[in-house]
C-alpha cells in the first residue's frame, strides 16, 4: 500500500483496524480533549508499526493502543496507566 489514510469514524464503528487506524483514532480522541498527541511510526521488533506519543504529566510518553487492545488491557483508569515502555521500538527515519 503506497498511500493509506485511516478513517477514524470507520475504526470506531467497526472496532477493527490496523495499528495506524488505532493510533489515529486515539490521537483524535486525545486532541478532542486538549491532550497533545502525535502519531509515531517505526518498528516494533522487525514489524513496521504505529503508536502514539502523548504529553502526560509534563513529559512525552508512548501509548500503544494496538498492544493494549491485543492484551485486553481494560483495567487502566488514567492516561498515565496506559504508558508503554519504548523497549523494542525504533522510530522510522524521517
Amino acid at each position: 500500500v503506497v498511500n493509506y489514510t485511516p478513517d477514524t469514524a470507520r475504526t470506531l464503528e467497526s472496532q477493527t483496524g490496523i495499528c495506524y487506524d488505532f493510533s489515529a483514532l486515539f490521537a483524535a480522541m486525545c486532541r478532542s480533549q486538549g491532550i497533545p498527541c502525535a502519531i509515531a511510526t517505526g518498528y516494533l521488533s522487525d514489524a513496521y508499526h504505529a503508536w502514539d506519543m502523548v504529553y502526560v504529566d509534563g513529559d512525552w510518553a508512548a501509548v500503544d493502543m494496538t498492544r493494549s487492545i491485543s492484551s485486553h488491557n481494560t483495567a487502566s483508569q488514567t492516561l498515565a496507566e496506559c504508558v508503554t515502555s519504548l523497549d523494542g521500538y525504533t522510530l522510522a527515519a524521517s
